[in-house]
């Protein structure tokens, strides 16, 4: 079965917009529960309804965000909020200045999400730090690495977000709501020590 297309996104501005934690958190519940009103998000996230309209403003304004339809509510009728694309990614243009800058931002933000989730993981009554069914854990490897061994690393981040993705899609009703972020970054080596002349070592 052929994966679905992925949609990239390009513009500093829309990748900008995940610079704002608020912003993040709303597109990362939207994309782990499926199309939610401002009152989902508001009791999904423990935040005020008042307090996420005005991102939620900013995100169909950049187009990361589309209106999917309403549901009636014994109060009135709630605007449902989704994604105009069900697979995307960050585009980086290296030499692009302001893409840079925006995917800087948007991924400090995203790591010190990262952190918050972490620490909240650390007090949940329900993690568990041993097992396939483990749900709590952080780790920083460096490694030098091959082209056939950078390629199966990336092999398998494609597959997490598959499964990430795919659960979205399933509708599921039961399960743990759970993040996962990471990083893989090229890093500077050491540099190379100059061997030592004969005189150097006298």
């Amino acid at each position: 079965m052929a994966r679905p297309k992925i949609h990239w996104i390009r513009e500093p501005e829309r990748i900008a917009a995940m610079s704002s934690p608020v912003r993040q958190a709303i597109l990362d519940r939207i994309e782990a529960l499926g199309p939610c009103s401002v009152a989902d998000l508001a009791r999904s996230l423990d935040r005020p309804a008042d307090a996420l309209y005005y991102h939620v403003r900013q995100l169909l304004k950049v187009g990361m965000l589309v209106e999917a339809g309403s549901r009636s509510t014994a109060r009135r009728d709630e605007a449902l909020f989704d994604f105009p694309h069900s697979r995307w990614h960050i585009a980086y243009d290296l030499d692009d200045p302001d893409n840079v800058a925006a995917v800087g931002k948007a991924t400090a933000a995203l790591l010190r999400q990262a952190g918050r989730d972490f620490d909240d993981g650390l007090q949940h009554p329900k993690a568990v730090t041993r097992g396939l069914t483990r749900n709590l854990w952080s780790l920083r490897l460096e490694a030098r690495l091959g082209r056939d061994q950078l390629r199966a690393i990336n092999e398998h981040l494609q597959a997490i977000i598959d499964i990430l993705r795919d659960a979205r899609h399933a509708k599921r009703k039961r399960g743990s709501l759970l993040s996962l972020s990471w990083v893989l970054a090229p890093l500077a080596g050491p540099a190379r020590r100059r061997r030592s002349t004969p005189e150097e070592t006298e």
